[in-house]
C-alpha cells in the first residue's frame, strides 16, 4: 500500500481543526514562572525590554541623520500654511497616555482592587505604547516624510533653482529645516492616541460586558468614548496642516495593532475582537499559581502551569442561578 501524502494525512486527521484551548498551552520558549522569584524576574525582563524600546526611540528620533527627501518645488499639495498645534506634544502625551493610566488605576481601586489586573493593565498599556513609538521612530529615521506645509517653510531660493530640474533636498531651502520637519511618516500623535485609549476601551469593555444581555446602553457609550478621543486627536494633525491624511491613517494602524497584541498578551482574549460574549478579557494573563485556587477555582496542573479555565461549567453555574431563583433549574453536561 503506498504511503500517504501529507494531504491525505492532513485530511485524515480533519483539515484544519483550531484546539479550543491552545491559545492557553505552553510554549517551548517560555520563561519558567514557576516560583515567586522567576515569576518576579520574568515581570524585570518585561519593564527592562520596555525601557530598551523607549531608549532606542529617542536614539531614533533625536541622534540619527535625519533622511534626504526629494521634493517637487511646484508641488501645491505641500504649500499649505504653517499653523501652530491644537493638540502639542505635551498635551497630546497628558492625554494619549496619563489620563487612560490614571482611569486604568483610579477604576480599578474604586471598583475592583485587584493587584494583578492594575499591573498587567499599566504594564500592557506601557509595552503596547513602547511598540508604537519604536516603530514609529525607526520610520522617522530611516523613512521620513514631509509634512503639507514643507514647501512654505522651506521657501525655497530661486537662485538654487535650476531650469528643467523638478526634484530638490532641503538644501534650496532659505529656512533651515529641523528634523522634526522631516518626520512626516507616520503620525506619533495617532499613533501614541489611538494605542493608549484603544488599550482602555478593550480593557473597559471586558470589565463592564455591555453584550451578556443587559442591554445597558452606557456600557456602549463608555467604551466608545476612547475612540472618539483618539479620532480627535489624529484628526486635528489634518486639520493643523501637519500631517497628510495617509501619514495619520498609518499612525493609527500602528497604534491599534500594538494596543490588540499588547492586551492579548496580558489579558487571554480568545474569543472575537472584543472578547467572548460574556467577557474573558478581564482575567489577568498570569497569577502566581499558589494564589490562582483562591481567586479563580482553577487547578494547578503538576508542571505548574494553571489549569485551563472551564467557561462552559461557568456558564451552567450562572444559569442554574439565575433559574433557580425564578423556580426552575437547568443542568449542563
Amino acid at each position: 500500500m503506498p504511503a500517504l501524502s501529507w494531504r491525505q494525512k492532513w485530511a485524515e486527521k480533519g483539515g484544519f481543526v483550531a484546539d479550543p484551548q491552545g491559545w492557553s498551552l505552553p510554549s517551548k520558549l517560555d520563561i519558567p514562572t514557576k516560583s515567586r522569584r522567576s515569576y518576579v524576574l520574568a515581570r524585570i525582563l518585561d519593564w527592562v525590554l520596555i525601557i530598551v524600546c523607549l531608549i532606542l526611540t529617542q536614539v531614533f528620533y533625536a541622534y540619527v541623520t535625519k533622511p534626504e527627501i526629494y521634493f517637487n518645488v511646484n508641488d501645491q499639495f505641500y504649500m499649505a500654511p504653517v499653523l501652530p498645534d491644537r493638540v502639542s506634544s505635551f498635551l497630546s502625551t497628558v492625554v494619549s497616555v496619563a489620563i487612560p493610566i490614571a482611569l486604568i488605576v483610579i477604576l480599578n481601586l474604586v471598583f475592583y482592587t485587584s493587584w494583578p489586573d492594575m499591573y498587567h493593565a499599566v504594564t500592557g498599556l506601557v509595552q503596547a505604547l513602547a511598540m508604537t513609538m519604536v516603530t514609529c521612530s525607526f520610520l522617522w529615521a530611516t523613512i521620513g516624510g514631509l509634512r503639507p506645509y514643507h514647501i512654505t517653510k522651506c521657501d525655497p531660493d530661486p537662485a538654487k533653482l535650476v531650469a528643467g530640474q523638478l526634484y530638490y533636498t532641503e538644501s534650496v531651502c532659505r529656512t533651515k529645516l529641523e528634523k522634526v520637519d522631516l518626520n512626516g511618516f507616520p503620525s506619533g500623535h495617532a499613533g501614541s492616541a489611538f494605542t493608549c485609549w484603544v488599550f482602555l476601551s478593550f480593557w473597559m469593555h471586558a470589565k463592564l460586558k455591555p453584550y451578556n444581555g443587559t442591554a445597558q446602553f452606557y456600557k456602549l457609550l463608555v467604551t466608545f468614548i476612547p475612540l472618539i478621543v483618539a479620532g480627535y486627536i489624529s484628526l486635528t494633525r489634518i486639520m493643523d496642516f501637519h500631517h497628510t491624511t495617509g501619514q495619520v491613517l498609518t499612525g493609527m494602524a500602528i497604534g491599534i495593532t500594538a494596543a490588540v497584541f499588547a492586551y492579548k498578551l496580558n489579558y487571554p482574549m480568545h474569543g472575537w475582537f472584543y472578547g467572548e460574549r460574556h467577557g474573558n478579557g478581564d482575567i489577568p494573563a498570569y497569577v502566581l499559581p499558589r494564589y490562582t485556587p483562591a481567586r479563580s477555582g482553577r487547578q494547578t496542573m503538576p508542571d505548574g502551569t494553571v489549569a485551563p479555565r472551564d467557561y462552559s461549567a461557568e456558564e451552567g453555574s450562572r444559569a442554574n442561578l439565575q433559574n433557580e431563583m425564578s423556580g426552575t433549574a437547568i443542568q449542563v453536561d
